[in-house]
């Protein structure tokens, strides 16, 4: 009990010593947010999150996701982050392999031992009890230690990385940064949303603004597989009975169009499906281009693609193809009132980047993890 208690009070002093802190949530954090948000409120501390705990903070308090699918204010802040506190396994789509965390301190909270120096080596490590029993008693030693809250030191950066105006739509294509406001106007206040496996869901990393209400599935982080969400979003909308929206990329969808039959026969009202439709895997040709590697675009863009409204309609489902964000945001509202599946099928502009993040860059160099254009 004297290690943990003397490990306690060297996590409180280092959060409190650090003049740029950082709080990095992962889905681990999920029964302890109330306390995360306490003690980011007074240190001051940018708080993120892991891709696959997008919803868990709202978004007028985070600084957006890192390190997958990252936005120019996440990078920002994690480069000047003087003390990390990670409540988070830290897997691989997390800091890529501890590059991330290269010239700070992180301090790690973590029910398992396991989890411990997987892709980082933290300075200090609070394990040993449930995560939420670690942060309050950190949060009762730092209130020690601060009596009152400290400013938030990164305002200047939000300031300089305000979102840059969508580029203009090219006709009968969308650009994602319009797509997700499309889907951020049209999705209920208390909703469920399923993320796949897609260029659609790094994008969605990076733009979409949620509240905690609008909780998010998404398992990138964690052995995720194409097509998947499509699966765990029929669970997901039984379990919640709540307005349910997948996210699936076109190759993802190709993956497992049938259990689109399985919500037909189910009847379910309020269950979308939002196609990401750019033209074959977006997500891979990111990847060689990224690397560098010579590779035709037939190799991983159709030459015809599938029509998915029609697949809809086959299954039994309502099937509708839209070609700019205005009719996407019509065509989700009327959906998500709707009294059967509905397939949406958006067709995004081929030619939009992917914010690949570090997924594809090389190791060992520790620029990688917070240089998405970077080409090795």
């Amino acid at each position: 009990m004297r290690a943990v208690d003397d490990t306690l009070t060297r996590a409180a002093k280092l959060l409190c010593s650090a003049r740029r802190p950082a709080i990095l949530v992962g889905p681990e954090g999920a029964s302890a947010t109330r306390a995360l948000l306490q003690i980011a409120d007074r240190l001051g501390a940018a708080l993120l999150t892991t891709p696959d705990a997008l919803s868990l903070v709202d978004h007028r308090r985070s600084c957006g996701t890192f390190s997958f699918g990252a936005s120019a204010l996440a990078r920002a802040v994690m480069d000047q982050a003087d003390v990390v506190l990670a409540v988070s396994a830290l897997g691989e789509f997390t800091c890529r392999l501890g590059e991330a965390f290269r010239g700070r301190h992180l301090i790690q909270v973590t029910e398992r031992a396991s989890d411990i120096g997987r892709n980082a080596e933290p300075t200090l490590v609070l394990v040993g009890a449930t995560i939420e029993e670690s942060l309050q008693r950190l949060q009762l030693a730092l209130a020690r230690r601060l009596p009152k809250r400290q400013t938030l030191w990164f305002n200047e950066l939000v300031e300089a990385n305000r979102a840059q105006p969508a580029p203009a739509e090219r006709p009968g294509l969308i650009q994602p940064v319009a797509a997700m406001s499309a889907v951020a106007a049209a999705l209920p206040a208390v909703a469920r949303l399923c993320l796949d496996v897609t260029s659609g869901a790094l994008h969605a990393y990076q733009h979409l603004k949620l509240t905690t209400s609008q909780r998010v599935f998404s398992s990138i982080e964690n052995s995720a597989c194409m097509g998947e969400a499509l699966m765990a979003s029929l669970g997901i909308r039984l379990a919640s009975n709540l307005p349910t929206l997948t996210l699936v990329g076109d190759w993802g969808y190709c993956m497992a169009p049938a259990e689109l039959h399985t919500a037909v026969e189910l009847g379910l009202d309020r269950y979308v499906v939002l196609i990401w439709a750019n033209g074959g895997g977006a997500f891979i040709g990111a990847g060689v281009k990224q690397q560098g590697i010579a590779v035709p675009d037939r190799v991983w863009r159709w030459r015809s693609p599938p029509s998915f409204s029609a697949i809809a309609s086959g299954y039994g489902a309502e099937g509708v193809t839209v070609t700019d964000a205005t009719s996407l945001g019509r065509e989700l509202s009327r959906a998500f009132s709707a009294p059967h599946p509905v397939v949406i099928e958006a067709k995004i502009d081929p030619e939009a980047l992917v914010p690949a993040g570090d997924r594809f860059l090389t190791l060992g160099d520790s620029r990688s993890a917070r240089a998405p254009e970077h080409k090795p």
